[in-house]
């Protein structure tokens, strides 16, 4: 049975799963096949790590946020960029998936912000957008970024991303 918890941030609330085990008896009905099965650290009680994915497109938010539920990580997905502060304090992710083409607020202008709060320079940030320019890319990383991807992305290297991503915090910051 699935475990739901609502985090709410301003008027909205949000639902997001956090039983890592969400997807171990069926598979996400979205036309992919995981390359591979959950290996068994990922199918302990305790959920991998915890996401937050800022995404304004319903349907790729959803498609990321199965998948690596599937994989044992809790995931809270939002539309707006708005509500990137409430919900790091509220949700405490270990890394972040943004985009940055989102309806409320310019993503550069978000990740320039984010990045300026000293206690939150721990939490990796990877890039999820449709801009492929290269500019594009210096500039998010420039400003902080980790990663860079561009859409359409392969789950299974952004995946690979961020437990590259958080390995790297665990062993810098014990």
């Amino acid at each position: 049975m699935d475990t739901w918890s609502l985090l709410t941030l301003g008027s909205e609330e949000h639902p997001f799963s956090s039983n890592p085990l969400r997807w171990s008896h069926h598979r996400p009905q979205l036309g992919i096949e995981p390359a591979t099965e959950p290996n068994s650290l990922q199918s302990a009680a305790v959920p991998l790590a915890r996401i937050l994915l800022l995404e304004d497109n319903a349907t790729s938010r959803q498609l990321m946020s199965d998948y690596l539920e599937y994989y044992g990580y809790t995931v809270l997905g939002l539309a707006q960029g708005s509500l990137l502060f409430d919900a790091v304090e509220q949700f405490c992710p270990q890394i972040i998936l943004l985009d940055l083409k989102l309806p409320d607020m310019d993503g550069f202008a978000l990740l320039q912000q984010f990045r300026q709060r000293a206690e939150w320079q721990r939490i990796p940030i990877i890039i999820v957008s449709a801009f492929a320019f290269q500019a594009d890319q210096q500039r998010a990383l420039n400003l902080g970024a980790q990663r860079y991807f561009v859409k359409p992305v392969n789950l299974s290297q952004l995946r690979n991303a961020i437990r590259d991503e958080l390995s790297l915090v665990i062993v810098s910051h014990p």
